[in-house]
């Protein structure tokens, strides 16, 4: 993006681990500018809050099951998790490379829109970028359009929203189809679909980080301190180390999990996605639409386990009183019309709020620059 200034790196969950959302023993607990009460979200809370309180106007978050959409539903956020292989993941350090994505998290649907234009397509350093071959449009705004949900079936996946989240699903579903939408209510999941977290997340994503964060650390890292995953375990269980409690227990069963050979893990990584593809596959067809929505805090194995995108978007206040966001998932390279459902959607709607608490900032001179220069 030319021109672009960086501003710096966001607080993450500690190797995007989870525990305590927002918490890592390097830059200590990210607050919600909303409510400094609440969850910030996790594990890319720290991207999320900085967009939120206005302290930058893009982030770039990692999601290996939901770290971009939590932290978006908790700060009233736009975001993109893209298709597996949309966009590079070089440099960003792993987690599990079967389910890991980068993805846009801005405070609007343009903005995501924009930032999914510099960041999509092919990086020789991510090999699972190839899929993003001839998958990339010229320009993602050309499909934001408030006339994007005109005719669009609309599939309302009741399984994925919480009952404190009904009434306000219930008004989105309306929203939509005041804007011409075709909604088809009541989507269940089946039992089928719910099992496959279980079945397969944990397995593979922790044999993955056994291996893979070793590798990453030698090849991008090879002068720090820690070279492996058992170097990490090892510095993590030193006394006074102030890590979450959460996190290391996840480093030592991670410990255990036997290698990225084992037959065990080949038969699951084979398995899992496309078992959670052909699920989804089988709820578009079986209820003819084209888009399935929930709500962002649930249901993140859907587009997780799948590699399927999701595009997030505020949807208004629940019964408990927090920001909440709709996501609309869709089948892989889709994000073009899906941006433009939220668009059309965000356009009529306009929920997003300013935060309660974030501070007015102080300008201070450079250092070295003669007094009263502003």
């Amino acid at each position: 993006m030319p021109g672009a200034i960086v501003l710096g790196k966001g607080n993450l969950d500690e190797w995007a681990h989870g525990g305590k959302a927002g918490y890592s023993s390097a830059n200590g607990q990210t607050l919600n500018p909303y409510d400094p009460a609440l969850s910030p979200g996790g594990s890319s809370g720290g991207p999320a809050v900085a967009v939120a309180a206005n302290l930058g106007v893009i982030g770039v978050g990692s999601d290996t099951l939901g770290s971009i959409r939590g932290p978006a539903n908790q700060n009233s956020l736009a975001a993109v998790k893209p298709t597996m292989g949309l966009v590079s993941g070089a440099g960003i350090i792993p987690f599990s490379l079967t389910f890991d994505v980068a993805g846009p998290m801005t405070r609007t649907v343009t903005d995501s829109a924009e930032l999914l234009n510099v960041i999509a397509g092919v990086d020789a350093e991510d090999p699972r970028t190839l899929a993003a071959e001839g998958q990339v449009p010229a320009d993602y705004t050309d499909f934001l359009d408030a006339g994007a949900l005109e005719g669009v079936r609309v599939g309302v996946l009741r399984t994925y929203v919480p009952g404190t989240e009904s009434a306000v699903v219930d008004q989105a579903v309306a929203d939509m189809e005041a804007l011409g939408a075709e909604v088809v209510d009541g989507i269940q999941a089946p039992t089928s679909m719910q099992r496959l977290q279980g079945q397969y997340y944990t397995f593979i994503s922790e044999t993955e980080f056994k291996t893979q964060l070793g590798e990453y650390l030698q090849t991008r890292r090879p002068d720090a301190p820690v070279q492996s995953h058992a170097d990490v375990l090892a510095a993590s269980e030193q006394e006074g180390f102030p890590i979450a409690g959460a996190v290391l227990n996840r480093l030592r069963s991670e410990s255990a999990r036997g290698s990225m050979t084992a037959p065990a893990y080949l038969e699951a990584v084979a398995s899992g996605p496309a078992a959670m593809q052909a699920e989804i596959d089988q709820l578009l067809e079986q209820h003819d639409v084209d888009v399935l929505i929930h709500s962002s805090g649930s249901g993140s194995a859907m587009a997780s386990l799948s590699g399927y995108p999701s595009v997030m978007v505020p949807m208004g206040t629940a019964a408990d009183g927090v920001s909440r966001s709709l996501s609309f998932l869709g089948r892989p390279f889709t994000e073009g019309p899906l941006l433009g459902y939220a668009y059309a959607y965000e356009q009529a709607t306009e929920h997003r709020v300013t935060p309660a608490y974030a501070p007015a900032l102080e300008y201070r001179p450079p250092l070295g620059a003669p007094r009263g220069l502003s």
